[in-house]
């Protein structure tokens, strides 16, 4: 039985491209989630294949592995980064950071193993390498500001009468 689902690990399963296969499920995102959900996975994803280029010999989807995404992981902590994903060589120095968040980094991951699951679902990979994966603690988000009484009430002055109301409700 395990024979016949290919679940021994010696059955050799046809080799796919990887770029290919994140064509193939960008396509399969555009038909079937929101727009925002494929436009973040875009990005995600060419930030993996960047790193795939830059830092790992990669080219086939089933050559990707738990340590594959860890590298990723520590890639991305690493690498300069730009607001707004941004290329940091054009944006002027004092905004290019070292590393992305770790918030921004589970969504990358996360987005990773909705293109392994729907591998195994296509029958591409017999499991996905990810699950394995747990989630950076997050420690270095922004911390909430709140508005001073003195800045509460510049804002209200600067406000027109549309938007005054508005601004006063909060």
């Amino acid at each position: 039985v395990k024979a016949e689902r290919k679940q021994l690990g010696f059955l050799d399963q046809k080799k796919i491209d990887l770029e290919a296969f994140i064509r193939e499920f960008l396509a399969y995102s555009q038909a079937n989630h929101r727009s925002a959900t494929t436009t973040r996975y875009k990005s995600a994803l060419a930030n993996f294949m960047r790193f795939i280029r830059e830092e790992s010999q990669v080219k086939w989807l089933g050559d990707i592995t738990a340590d594959t995404i860890e590298k990723f992981r520590i890639w991305r902590k690493n690498v300069p980064v730009a607001p707004n994903g941004s290329n940091p060589t054009r944006v002027k120095p004092q905004f290019v950071k070292k590393g992305a968040r770790s918030y921004t980094v589970n969504l990358e991951v996360m987005t990773l193993k909705a293109m392994l699951n729907f591998a195994v679902k296509c029958g591409h990979l017999n499991s996905n390498p990810s699950m394995g994966i747990k989630q950076l603690k997050i420690e270095d988000s922004k911390k909430r500001r709140f508005l001073t009484e003195t800045e509460c009430e510049r804002l209200l002055v600067a406000c027109d009468k549309e938007t005054y109301p508005v601004f006063f409700a909060l």
